[in-house]
């Protein structure tokens, strides 16, 4: 309350908040009203005795007057002193569990993008984590301290405990094994989790998933600019072409597989403003490095220019001489265009053993620009693949019903 005195705590069950008889807790709530460990837990619900490591978990719901990043930062050291910390659960939800996990994931992806997105697509509350894959039934607090393993990690899908089913089969639709097609061109797959899976032939499978995972988070590269004076556009649509950044980047092809995107997620970097992370096959790395590097020439002069907003003016200023060139998919400037028409032109200087460098016929980079055109591949959806509950009033801007057609086949 010190450090949000208009913070308040209501009771946690929607049962309780409805009788006016069980205040809220705020900074005008005389202490000696919670008289009892019993009307404790009312606001601090599944509290337990300490176990053996001397800890105690509950739940509770914080309504504050600021952002929660901010009122962290205020009572971060004052927690830690008393040995208390406090985590946001994924969704607000009573009651929520682990829906199933994401095979594919990556840490880098943005989790609150994630979840308002898949909560627009079912039209449920959502909420997306990022953390170890449970490989046992039982409870996961306790670890052995002989247990060396290094623990898998993956996004988690968490929503209402009774809607469990319900909302797995809406989301089947996008990430199942017949699915070509994702939400923001991320490939993923649904995995349940490991409780509910029955058979022993499937637990095998289970865990070549996991060892996917694990190789995955391991090997994918991953490249970073900062020359965006915001990353809140990325799904912000072009008016002239109902196409986002996002998807336009998610559309380009490695040139040796045609069939995939280059880049696996394009996400803004967390509790950053302006910074954006793109993770990629490693053997792509030096096609992906070079569409980061020239993400301002590309855009431009690809016809995408409505993007450019997105960058800082310093960042536009250093690239005015540049160019992009679909050929090589590489961006040059006049500048370094130049150092091979001194080498040419200054034939009679060069005492080196190095060759004389040819320099290019009159109108070669006209006829090389027309010759070089590139086409993206950018796929859209139409209403009747979408999700009955999808609808014109998604939250999520990628996500209307001016869609190109993809086959989708539900399990």
């Amino acid at each position: 309350m010190q450090a949000d005195p208009k913070a308040i705590i209501p009771s946690y069950l929607e049962l309780d908040r409805n009788d006016k008889n069980i205040p809220d807790i705020s900074s005008a709530l005389p202490v000696s009203t919670i008289d009892s460990f019993h009307s404790l837990k009312k606001y601090f619900f599944r509290m337990s005795s300490r176990n053996e490591a001397g800890n105690s978990w509950c739940s509770v719901i914080l309504a504050l007057s600021v952002p929660y990043s901010q009122f962290m930062d205020k009572v971060h050291y004052s927690s830690e002193n008393q040995s208390f910390s406090l985590w946001p659960k994924a969704s607000d939800n009573e009651n929520a569990v682990d829906l199933s996990w994401l095979l594919y994931s990556t840490r880098q992806q943005d989790k609150e993008r994630l979840a308002a997105l898949l909560s627009a697509l079912t039209g449920d509350n959502l909420g997306v984590k990022w953390k170890p894959v449970r490989t046992s039934s039982g409870p996961n607090r306790k670890k052995d301290p002989e247990d060396s393993s290094e623990k898998i990690h993956a996004l988690h899908v968490e929503c209402a405990s009774d809607q469990v089913q319900e909302v797995r089969k809406k989301l089947s639709l996008w990430y199942d094994s017949s699915s070509t097609l994702f939400p923001d061109g991320t490939k993923m797959r649904l995995v349940p989790t490991f409780h509910s899976v029955l058979s022993s032939a499937n637990i095998s499978k289970f865990a070549s998933c996991l060892a996917c995972q694990s190789a995955m988070a391991a090997g994918m590269a991953s490249g970073t600019t900062w020359e965006m004076a915001t990353n809140l556009m990325l799904d912000t649509k072009d008016p002239s072409t109902n196409k986002s950044f996002h998807q336009i980047m998610m559309a380009i092809k490695p040139v040796d597989m045609p069939y995939v995107s280059l880049f696996h997620t394009i996400d803004k970097q967390w509790r950053s403003d302006n910074v954006v992370t793109f993770t990629f096959r490693p053997k792509h790395e030096s096609e992906a490095r070079s569409f980061i590097a020239g993400l301002i020439p590309f855009l431009r002069d690809e016809g995408h220019s409505y993007f450019l907003k997105m960058f800082s003016p310093e960042a536009q200023q250093r690239h005015l001489s540049s160019r992009w060139n679909p050929a090589t998919r590489q961006v040059t400037s006049v500048e370094e265009e130049e150092l091979g028409e001194f080498l040419a032109a200054d034939d009679d200087l060069n005492l080196s053993d190095e060759p004389t460098h040819e320099r290019k016929p009159a109108g070669h980079d006209k006829k090389e620009k027309e010759n070089d055109k590139v086409s993206f591949d950018i796929p859209e959806f139409t209403p009747a693949n979408l999700p009955k509950n999808n609808n014109e009033t998604d939250s999520v801007s990628t996500f209307h019903l001016n869609r190109a057609q993809a086959k989708v086949t539900p399990t």
